[in-house]
């Protein structure tokens, strides 16, 4: 395994480690993943990114010769240029942060890496024989936009076209744009891997449907902490979100992380710095803590 190979699986490893352990949001932790890579192959590769890309990019070959198989995942953070690298980011960015929120670090995670792995998988189908490879975000990215379509297609999200900002935009019909969008790739860009898209998207789409059954499973149910209680510390916009969304959820995982986002934009009366969620209690650093029915 290259030295490059080993620095990218590290850099992943490390990401993970952080948000699951800590209390970054995983969205922005893939996010970071993804850009620490690229500079590291503008180091190891130069400008051109060939060393680089022959390091971290997956081919269909591997799966018949068994060597370099962890390139299955360094391949999901490498790009080819700066111009792919901002086009995936600005999608997760947009994405991940809300999908996070609705249903947790482990869910989004799988949908990101399930989405990645079925993506090569699906590409190495249809390219078995063809000396090509595989490399970027999007296969991963469209699992989450599968995820999201199931099982919220109603949600409003933001979206970018181009450099304008679009508030409000319902999850089914960014899917519809992203589908539009990916028809065009495919048609005008034949550089396009529109086969890992699809991959990715059906396997995203088998993850909603596990997310919606999770949340319709009355043995998977919990109370929402007592909204009254939390509605005395609303003093911001995202705090407002996240009761609105506690309203009627019986998921725990959901729960869980809604609390947790309401947490973070939760100001502590003592010093002013963001709290934490327990389970069952607002906590902060300072030794401030805030019982919630």
């Amino acid at each position: 395994m290259e030295l490059l190979a080993i620095a990218t699986l590290g850099i992943i490893a490390i990401s993970l480690a952080l948000s699951f352990m800590k209390r970054f949001e995983l969205a922005i932790m893939l996010v970071f993943c993804n850009i620490v890579v690229f500079i590291i192959q503008l180091i190891a590769g130069g400008p051109a990114l060939i060393d680089s890309l022959s390091a971290l990019a997956f081919s269909p070959v591997y799966l018949q010769t068994g060597e370099n198989l962890y390139t299955i995942v360094t391949s999901m953070f490498a790009h080819a240029s700066i111009a792919h690298l901002l086009g995936n980011m600005i999608f997760l960015i947009l994405l991940g942060p809300a999908l996070e929120a609705r249903v947790g670090k482990t869910w989004l995670a799988a949908s990101y890496f399930v989405g990645g792995l079925a993506a090569t998988l699906f590409f190495s189908a249809q390219m078995w024989d063809i000396p090509v490879f595989l490399l970027g975000a999007s296969g991963a990215i469209s699992g989450m936009i599968g995820t999201f379509l199931i099982a919220y297609p109603r949600d409003k999200i933001l979206m970018a076209v181009g450099f304008l900002i679009l508030p409000n935009v319902p999850v089914w019909l960014v899917t519809a744009a992203w589908f539009v969008f990916d028809i065009i790739l495919a048609v005008g860009n034949g550089t396009t891997a529109w086969q890992a898209h699809l991959g990715g998207f059906l396997a995203g789409m088998v993850i909603g449907l596990l997310v919606r059954h999770s949340v319709g499973n009355p043995a998977n149910t919990a109370k929402v902490p007592d909204l009254i209680s939390l509605e005395e510390l609303v003093t911001n916009s995202q705090q407002e979100e996240a009761l609105n969304a506690l309203k009627n959820e019986t998921n725990p995982d959901i729960i869980k992380a809604w609390m947790e986002h309401f947490a973070e934009n939760t100001p502590c009366p003592n010093c002013g710095s963001h709290m934490q969620w327990t389970g069952s209690e607002l906590k902060c650093n300072c030794g401030y803590s805030r019982k919630i029915k």
